[in-house]
């Protein structure tokens, strides 16, 4: 028995040892020129409930068209567990959204001359790595205040706010008495076309 649980011990040591650590697919990149050019990208990730990225882009100084017959730039991810590329698609006029249920460490832009290539076939202008959000990391604790605000901040009072309760018979007691007057004016009026003469 304490063989086999010195050999369990070991293999889980090994597994946890040998075990690559695994980049956030959720996150932040900014991709950046490979040639040295101005043209930029700046993405963000975020896992959705549905268990798909929601990837969101926005690139600056891209050139249209990259090329007098290439006419597309095409956004693709780079799988953390394969390194066949996944095509995300066109960047368009350099904003664009995509999802995908694929995990990924990296996204890079290439030039294509197909709307729909199945491989990246053209050349890598932009590329960059996802890092993580180190805000949302950070957890309300790393925050840090600037001296000036946090005493502007201790100032301040908090409203108390009004219970949902209250508002809602303020509110029906205020549609009451206008249906009230509406009925009373009706009534009135009916009254003096109505009597006789």
């Amino acid at each position: 028995m304490k063989k086999f649980l010195a050999t369990l011990f070991f293999l889980t040591l090994v597994a946890l040892l040998s075990a690559r650590p695994l980049r956030a697919s959720e996150g932040t990149a900014e991709l950046t020129s490979t040639k040295g050019e101005p043209m930029r990208c700046h993405a963000t990730s975020v896992l959705m409930k549905d268990f798909n990225y929601k990837i969101v882009v926005s690139c600056r100084d891209l050139i249209y068209p990259p090329k007098p017959d290439v006419f597309n730039y095409m956004l693709w991810v780079q799988p953390e567990e394969d390194n066949k590329p996944e095509r995300l698609g066109e960047l368009g006029v350099g904003k664009a959204e995509f999802k995908t249920e694929t995990k990924f460490s990296m996204l890079f832009v290439t030039l294509e001359k197909s709307v729909r290539p199945r491989t990246p076939e053209g050349e890598r202008v932009l590329e960059g790595s996802v890092q993580t959000i180190n805000f949302l990391d950070e957890g309300a604790n790393g925050r840090i205040v600037p001296e000036d605000v946090s005493d502007r901040l201790e100032a301040t009072p908090t409203p108390t706010p009004k219970p949902a309760a209250r508002n809602l018979v303020t509110r029906i007691l205020g549609t009451g008495l206008i249906i009230l007057a509406v009925v009373v004016a009706v009534i009135f009026v009916v009254y003096l076309f109505t009597r006789k003469r």
